[in-house]
């Protein structure tokens, strides 16, 4: 077990050592992240800056135009699930792009004219779940959030927002209706919606399931009742934490734009 994983509030919670998603280089492990804060908040502004950045991190997708529907948002806001309903319901008919999570992914797709939807999800949250899955200071994450979309923000209505609790919560067909209805994609609306919802969701837990069949509840992109009781205690501490007080106003206050 592995303790203070942020200097935000959640020091005295317990959070099972986890593989970073990120498999960061030797570098970046040292480089304080304020410091790599500084440098997306440059290459994070134009798609052509991270394409040479992007380089250096064997990530140089940013201009691939091989799909038809970008499918974009910050960790943990529910990319992963969304990605499979679309392919689930439409796989013969477009071709998704996602998991860029940065914004230079959101604005190649603009230039490319490309329709994009954007997932966008409640600030603590999505923090919250990318520090428990990551291990990384939640102070950073929610400072990156605010990155995120502060970047996006003005091109708001370019894109087709996709709340959250509106992906989980509502009839998927809902989300291919509006789609469908805003950039005429040709898609297969009427879906057999618990029939989906459970492939999909069983299709999550095998990507997170060891040999042994064992899911790691910390990494695995749906709810369960363990990572849900160490998200609580971190979010009543975040919540009174006078170190995060002004970046969670400031995430709230963009958030409420989207």
């Amino acid at each position: 077990m592995q303790k203070g994983l942020s200097a935000a509030g959640a020091a005295d919670v317990e959070v099972p050592a986890i593989r970073s998603v990120h498999r960061l280089s030797g570098l970046e492990h040292w480089v304080p992240w304020r410091i790599k804060l500084l440098v997306q908040s440059i290459v994070w502004r134009s798609p052509l800056l991270y394409f040479f950045y992007g380089g250096l991190r064997s990530n140089r997708g940013v201009y691939d135009r091989d799909f038809d529907l970008a499918v974009e948002g910050f960790p943990r806001s529910g990319n992963t699930y969304a990605r499979k309903m679309f392919e689930h319901t439409n796989r013969d008919k477009i071709r998704i792009r996602s998991h860029g999570h940065r914004p230079p992914f959101v604005l190649a797709a603009l230039q490319l004219a490309k329709p994009v939807a954007l997932l966008v999800r409640k600030p603590l949250d999505a923090a919250v779940s990318w520090h428990i899955y990551t291990g990384l200071p939640l102070e950073y994450i929610l400072n990156q959030y605010i990155l995120y979309h502060r970047i996006l923000l003005p091109f708001r209505k370019n894109l087709l927002i996709i709340q959250f609790g509106d992906l989980v919560e509502k009839p998927f067909a809902h989300q291919l209706e509006r789609i469908e209805e805003r950039f005429k994609l040709g898609l297969r609306t009427k879906i057999d919606e618990e029939q989906l919802r459970t492939l999909v969701v069983a299709e999550i837990h095998q990507t997170c399931t060891s040999d042994v069949g064992t899911i790691d509840v910390f990494r695995v992109n749906v709810p369960n009742n363990v990572r849900a009781t160490v998200k609580e205690t971190i979010v009543t501490k975040a919540l009174t934490s006078r170190t995060l007080a002004h970046a969670l106003t400031v995430a709230d206050c963009i958030h409420d734009k989207f």
